[in-house]
């Protein structure tokens, strides 16, 4: 029973996770935030991982970003603060707006 609810269990999981363009996984270096004029919709927090990672696939920008009109903004910031002080590796699973951008919907934390 326990390896057939495991299975289901990562199936789920899995699948979820392909709802997404794309994924980037490493250390927090940069977190910025912006304001101004256009405040809730102007990648406001924009996460940076380690050089080199491709945000949500080639084509994109080196960074992924939170607005603070998103759907469970405050839980996901904290999420991304708590990881970059502890020095974590994290997955961030990412859906492409305008073009370049990608804005984050999920994040895993290893």
């Amino acid at each position: 029973m326990r390896k057939i609810l495991l299975a289901l269990t990562l199936t789920l999981v899995n699948a979820y996770a392909y709802a997404y363009d794309g994924s980037a996984n490493g250390k927090i270096v940069r977190m910025e935030s912006a304001g101004g004029a256009n405040a809730g919709a102007n990648f406001d927090i924009r996460v940076t991982l380690a050089p080199g990672v491709a945000a949500c696939g080639a084509g994109t920008v080196d960074w992924v970003y939170l607005n603070t009109t998103d759907y469970n903004y405050k839980a996901m910031l904290a999420t991304l603060m708590m990881a970059q002080s502890m020095d974590k590796t994290v997955t961030i699973y990412s859906t492409k707006v305008a073009g370049q951008y990608c804005n984050i919907g999920w994040i895993h934390i290893t």
